[in-house]
């Protein structure tokens, strides 16, 4: 892992500086640009610019991948654990996935999608992605901390959550000084999932009528998408 990161920061930090974009895109119509990156190319190697615009889709698509399979990895497990509705910790008979948790995450990038002010939304989602960056990744200092002794089958470099930690702060501060506002609407959606889970899993007692409709809907989906819990690992 560590030498992955390194050659990762090395790659990127010879890509910044050898683009050179502020001494190279230095007339107008370049300033003004909306793809300085595919500009760039066809400054630097002509024709054969379009190689450039293959691999900037192809590193935008394998992102998006890696970051649908993570996002719905950390769905599923917050529904294991009772913090989100039941379904959505069930996965898919025939391939051991977490579809209903994968398709949740599609119908909010649905409801997202509407949004014209583009900006604006990922400054929602930049904000409220790094503070759930912060809580989540500052858990392994902690633990690291708190309980030094404990077994770790797989032990990470305290040095890298640090960083990860400083970056995803430097990023949530920025965003909170540059945007307050879109960062308040972030922080209201964020709030909008703690309503969620307080009437769906944390209250109790919910009437009679509440929980067979919460029962009936939950074998519907089990139905249409063919998923089921999780069976326990024995040891």
């Amino acid at each position: 892992m560590a030498i992955t990161v390194v050659i990762i920061t090395i790659i990127a930090v010879i890509a910044i500086v050898v683009s050179l974009y502020r001494y190279t895109l230095t007339s107008s119509p370049y300033l003004l640009s909306s793809s300085s990156s595919s500009d760039f190319a066809r400054i630097t190697i002509g024709d054969w610019a379009w190689i450039a615009q293959i691999l900037v889709a192809l590193s935008c698509l394998s992102s998006r991948i890696t970051a649908t399979f993570a996002t719905a990895r950390t769905t599923f497990v917050s529904a294991r654990e009772g913090l989100t509705p039941e379904i959505l910790a069930m996965i898919s008979i025939r391939r051991l996935t977490p579809v209903p948790a994968i398709i949740a995450l599609h119908v909010l990038s649905m409801v997202m999608m509407p949004f014209t002010d583009i900006y604006g939304l990922l400054t929602y989602l930049s904000f409220s992605i790094s503070l759930f960056m912060i809580f989540g990744i500052g858990i392994v200092p902690y633990w690291r901390w708190k309980y030094p002794n404990l077994e770790r089958p797989y032990k990470v470099p305290i040095i890298f959550p640090i960083l990860f930690i400083a970056y995803s702060l430097l990023v949530a501060c920025l965003s909170l000084y540059k945007a307050p506002r879109d960062c308040g609407i972030g922080i209201g959606m964020m709030l909008v999932g703690v309503v969620v889970y307080f009437i769906f899993v944390y209250w109790k007692n919910k009437s009679a009528w509440f929980n067979n409709a919460l029962t009936h809907t939950t074998k519907f989906l089990q139905k249409l998408f063919m998923v089921v819990h999780q069976e326990k690992p024995t040891y």
